[in-house]
């Protein structure tokens, strides 16, 4: 089995015990808010590499692969551009966990 395709499948799990641990506690297990805003910060920085060195007129990402490059879970990246969302920097798409960034 690739190392990528295992380190999805880890990621996955990770995520499935997490979403079971809040519904038996009752909480929600999050990053911390610094933690999402530095993440956040990240995918901006990477949205406008995109579009200066593809010259993109507007710059549309994918939690999938946003998860990979950062070494998040899909969950925390769906958090991140939540909080962009929230600033006015992101816009969830018709397609789902693709975001078009307002850079």
């Amino acid at each position: 089995m690739s190392t990528l395709r295992t380190s999805m499948l880890r990621d996955r799990l990770q995520e499935l015990l997490q979403d079971l641990l809040s519904l038996l506690t009752g909480t929600r297990a999050s990053k911390p808010r610094q933690e999402l805003e530095q993440l956040a910060t990240g995918i901006i920085d990477y949205g406008r590499m995109m579009k200066s060195h593809y010259a993109f007129s507007s710059v549309i990402v994918d939690t999938r692969e946003l998860a990979l490059r950062f070494r998040e879970s899909r969950r925390t990246v769906q958090e991140a551009l939540s909080l962009l969302h929230l600033q006015g920097r992101a816009e969830e798409t018709d397609l789902n966990g693709y975001w078009k960034l307002q850079i």
